[in-house]
């Protein structure tokens, strides 16, 4: 039977497991949308949120495969919808937007889904997680989550 994820509790522990997988060591994990924001409801679609780490290879961004990979890890355990958002991507979706708009003499949009994306998301703070047992299984290594200030990115 699949688990429906209800809290912003258990999401960050689905945030922490996929951040402990080799798959994703190159990239920032974080839990975005309506979880992040304590705003979720029964059926809410989870968002995590990747962003390449500094200094890393950017061919990495968008991988059609990481996506998929996220999608294998938590499909078969969860009932809820899982959407992968790409911070790098939406942010050059940003400099094209600003500089399209900045040319047509409009104001830039305060409310973008970057913008908001960066100032909600709940990143997964980096730590030694070599032995992190599983997911569910209490660890002492467990990753701890911080939540991004709003205008911090």
């Amino acid at each position: 039977m699949l688990k429906i994820l209800e809290t912003k509790e258990e999401a960050l522990e689905l945030v922490e497991y996929l951040a402990s997988k080799p798959a994703l060591s190159v990239y920032d994990v974080g839990l975005g949308g309506s979880f992040a924001t304590n705003m979720n409801k029964r059926n809410s679609t989870i968002d995590i949120v990747l962003k390449l780490k500094e200094g890393e290879d950017k061919s990495h961004i968008g991988s059609v495969v990481i996506s998929a990979f996220v999608m294998r890890e938590c499909e078969p355990i969860y009932f809820n919808k899982v959407q992968v958002l790409w911070l790098d991507l939406l942010e050059q979706q940003e400099v094209a937007i600003q500089e399209f708009v900045k040319e047509v003499g409009l104001d830039n949009n305060p409310y973008s889904v970057y913008a908001n994306l960066g100032a909600e998301t709940c990143w997964v703070e980096e730590e030694e997680t070599d032995t992190y047992d599983g997911f569910g299984e209490d660890s002492d290594e467990e990753a701890e989550v911080e939540e991004t200030e709003e205008g911090e990115e």
